[in-house]
């Protein structure tokens, strides 16, 4: 699991999380996401419909977002680095075995 530690800074979720979902779908792998944040220009608010519900990990609005005005949360070097120490982390895992299910996905 070394590789999978040494990922841990770099997302939202716990170790165990993590343990239950590789034991949950073994056969199916995690995958890595590289995203860029954006602050909108303004607060917004967006209300719930029922086609949003249920298990889902993606959904698309019913409305569009203005992204006019917004900026990214890390300038670009920040953002570069942080991307870049993944993709070597990906690319070099820590006493790789073999074992983990981690696939990587670059966008």
């Amino acid at each position: 699991e070394p590789a999978i530690t040494a990922l841990f800074p770099y997302h939202i979720w716990n170790e165990k999380f993590v343990g239950d979902r590789l034991k949950w779908k073994q056969n199916q792998p995690i995958y890595i996401l590289l995203l860029r944040a954006y602050r909108l220009a303004q607060n917004l608010e967006i209300p719930y419909i029922s086609a949003y519900g249920g298990c889902r990990s993606w959904i698309d609005l019913a409305s569009p977002i203005s992204l006019e005005g917004s900026e990214a949360v890390l300038c670009n070097r920040e953002y570069l680095e942080r991307s870049n120490e993944i993709r070597n982390l990906m690319a070099n895992p820590p006493n790789a075995s073999g074992s983990q299910k981690i696939t990587q996905l670059t966008i």
